[in-house]
């Protein structure tokens, strides 16, 4: 089970695992962003990370192994943790792992852990910036809003939140890849990491940080 799987204030991906099963080890893992999700092709392989880390029984009982390593941005040629991420965590059971043709499609031993922030410094720097030019409203890329946009924006944060929530992956990385084509100035906002702009997975449950 993984016990944690979140964005740490000093923007690393934490994570924590744990079997209880003393004749297995966890030995693989996976990771995507939002716009892969599921994709084996695009996934980003993390054996390296969970093999370092794997091996020894956790404090707690000695039927349990638990593992913990975080991941950091130079791993991934990020410079923040902003958006959608999700793990996968394969133990020695699986023979001969391939993720080519591992059947990974169920939520088994999976995770995900979101940075919203930007999303919300967009909508709200997109509201502020503004104007109203012959009796439209004109965003600084020029763009006409309408009186539903703000609205349609703020359902669509509120959507991926709760979808996630749900375990609606699926669902959540549709309505966040709509809102960052709203947000053509995205690029300028800023990052906040867990002020409440942030989800994570603790013990198989996804909440807000």
């Amino acid at each position: 089970m993984i016990t944690e799987f979140s964005i740490s204030s000093n923007n690393e991906l934490v994570v924590a695992a744990t079997l209880n099963d003393p004749a297995t080890s966890y030995e693989h893992g996976l990771l995507w962003y939002y716009d892969t999700y599921k994709d084996v092709a695009k996934s980003i392989n993390i054996d390296s990370f969970v093999t370092a880390n794997s091996g020894g029984l956790g404090s707690s009982s000695s039927n349990s192994e638990e593992i913990s390593f975080t991941i950091p941005l130079t791993f991934l040629n990020l410079v923040d943790y902003t958006g959608i991420f999700y793990i996968q965590l394969f133990d020695n059971e699986v023979v001969s792992f391939d993720p080519l043709i591992t059947p990974i499609n169920n939520n088994l031993e999976l995770a995900v852990a979101a940075n919203l922030s930007k999303v919300y410094s967009c909508f709200i720097n997109k509201l502020i910036e503004t104007k109203v030019d012959n009796c439209n409203n004109i965003d600084k890329c020029g763009n006409v809003i309408y009186d539903l946009d703000a609205a349609r924006i703020n359902t669509l944060i509120e959507g991926v939140v709760k979808a996630l929530i749900a375990s609606e992956f699926i669902i959540a990385n549709m309505f966040y890849t709509e809102l960052l084509d709203i947000c053509c100035n995205c690029g300028d906002c800023d990052t906040i990491v867990n002020t409440g702009y942030s989800i994570g997975t603790f013990n198989n449950i996804i909440t807000i940080v």
